[in-house]
């Protein structure tokens, strides 16, 4: 039966959709937020006073009041049951519960029943519908599963859909063995193992942060939005879905993992050189670059932190003829200028070519216009 908290503008709303429309008396009562039972009391009385829609013209709220009301004061007052068909369908669906029906029930109906007492009718209407159809069951023929919870999904990482997990079931007999063969389809070749998934974007020194390690891709793809799949053996890296990197998974934090053949080919060349080959390269050149190349390795705490100066030599050699590199190299080192500035500045400067004065400590001039020097900071004390 109608209720009379329902305002007139609703009764409009729930006779248009009714009857101008023709929605059901679920959908309608879904749209105007009212019980199914209001919607079919209200459609009653309209059809009982022979109206039509749409209403005719001058007839106010008043009036329509009137109508659809006309008995509300001698109709015996009651509270709407729960719908019970709603609320065993919705039971069905995942994570709903009584409690969040009944909350939903009360706030449609904030004079309903209670949660006990809407528990005993939903329990009255599964009673009704929950009978039971006898099966034969042949063992080692079909599976039986429930689960607690949310069911496996399993996304293919190429078209994004969902995979169905099939489950084999091991069979008992040979002729239900051979009958399984038949039906089930054949186990994959490959164990299946999990992964995950993750976004990341490549930084600029071409490595990607993946649970704090780092993992390299091909450098074109600086700065560019990926995507990570990771197991417990592998780290592989996608871009617009194609594999670009496969790495073997490392545990290690803060620790880099590098392909060469990711790098440009300036960084690879850098990385070619050791100290030892450097060494040896220098030894090749003549006794003076050998000895000034040995004596930046050693003057360093690591070996490495004299590879910018090496390096900056070598590419010096490719400029310059052996003789001066070797008159360069003399003078540097009689200088003490252990560094590729010293060295380029000399080769510069024509230094190389002036004799080289014993015992005299030689001041190897800067090649940068702005240094002052120690003479621009005396000043006489006034």
């Amino acid at each position: 039966m109608s209720r009379e908290g329902v305002s007139m503008r609703k009764v409009r709303e729930i006779l248009r959709l009714r009857i101008g429309i023709g929605l059901t008396t679920r959908q309608v009562a879904d749209s105007c937020k009212v019980s199914t039972s209001t919607v079919s009391d209200y459609e009653k009385r309209f059809r009982e006073a022979g109206l039509t829609w749409p209403l005719p013209e001058g007839m106010d709220d008043a009036l329509l009041g009137r109508i659809v009301r006309s008995r509300l004061e001698t109709a015996r007052v009651y509270r709407p049951l729960p719908d019970s068909g709603y609320l065993i369908e919705e039971m069905r669906k995942p994570h709903v519960t009584l409690h969040l029906l009944w909350l939903e029930y009360r706030e449609r109906h904030p004079e309903g029943y209670g949660y006990t007492q809407f528990c005993h009718y939903y329990n009255q209407a599964k009673e009704k519908v929950d009978v039971v159809l006898r099966q034969l069951h042949r063992a080692g023929e079909k599976l039986f599963t429930d689960y607690a919870g949310d069911t496996l999904k399993i996304v293919d990482p190429q078209t994004g859909e969902l995979i169905p997990v099939y489950i084999f079931v091991a069979v008992l007999g040979a002729s239900n063995y051979t009958y399984a063969e038949g039906v089930l389809a054949p186990l994959p070749t490959t164990r299946y193992e999990y992964a995950e998934w993750r976004t990341a974007k490549v930084n600029i020194d071409y490595h990607v942060a993946v649970a704090k390690h780092f993992y390299s891709v091909q450098y074109q793809l600086v700065r560019q939005q990926i995507e990570v799949r990771m197991t417990a053996s592998t780290v592989e890296i996608l871009y617009k879905n194609r594999r670009v990197a496969s790495h073997i998974r490392s545990y290690a934090e803060g620790r880099f993992t590098t392909n060469p053949d990711h790098m440009p080919k300036s960084h690879r060349k850098y990385l070619e050189w050791t100290p030892s080959r450097i060494i040896s390269w220098a030894d090749t050149k003549g006794p003076n670059m050998a000895a000034l190349v040995r004596r930046i390795i050693e003057s360093k705490p690591h070996p490495e932190q004299g590879y910018r100066s090496c390096l900056g030599i070598i590419r010096l050699a490719d400029l310059y003829p052996l003789d001066r590199m070797e008159a360069a190299s003399g003078r540097a080192l009689a200088c003490n200028a252990l560094s590729f500035r010293s060295m380029k500045s000399i080769l510069e400067k024509g230094l190389d070519r002036v004799p080289v004065r014993i015992g005299v400590q030689e001041h190897i001039p800067s090649t940068h216009a702005n240094i002052r020097g120690s003479d621009y900071y005396r000043r006489t004390r006034r």
